[in-house]
């Protein structure tokens, strides 16, 4: 059995990345207006997807691009790992701030929680696995 090239892999987890975000975006994003703590999680939720994009971008640009090209430079990859990390850990403090408190807390502060949880620890994976193959020469 041949497995895929690293670049596909790395293609593909970009995009498993960005759909995580997209998807915490909106749902923090319904959660925010219903909270409140608006005001700091609207704040968050703005800097994650402000975050979010510019990894993506940054990540992309990297990738596609030659290495002999601006947008290929090593600095791109550098800038586009920072971003990737700030989202992820920022996602994290997002999900974990929507944990449910206490013994009887409402069915209503739980929903959504779980996956989001797993999703930011997966995302936190993938950004580790980015990591590894940037500073491997890898991509």
């Amino acid at each position: 059995m041949q497995f895929p090239e690293v670049d596909v892999v790395v293609y593909v987890l970009s995009g498993l990345g960005a759909a995580i975000m997209a998807w915490t975006h909106l749902e923090l994003g319904k959660a925010s207006g219903r909270s409140s703590r608006a005001g700091a999680v609207s704040g968050l939720v703005t800097i994650y997807a402000t975050s979010g994009v510019l990894a993506l971008i940054a990540w992309l640009l990297f990738m596609v691009f030659p290495e002999d090209t601006v947008p290929g430079d090593s600095l791109v990859g550098i800038v586009g790992l920072f971003f990737w990390w700030l989202s992820a850990l920022i996602g994290l403090r997002l999900v974990t701030r929507r944990a449910p408190r206490g013994k009887h807390a409402a069915a209503s502060q739980n929903s959504g929680f779980g996956s989001l949880l797993l999703a930011h620890v997966v995302l936190v994976c993938v950004v580790s696995y980015f990591t590894y193959v940037y500073t491997t020469s890898a991509v």
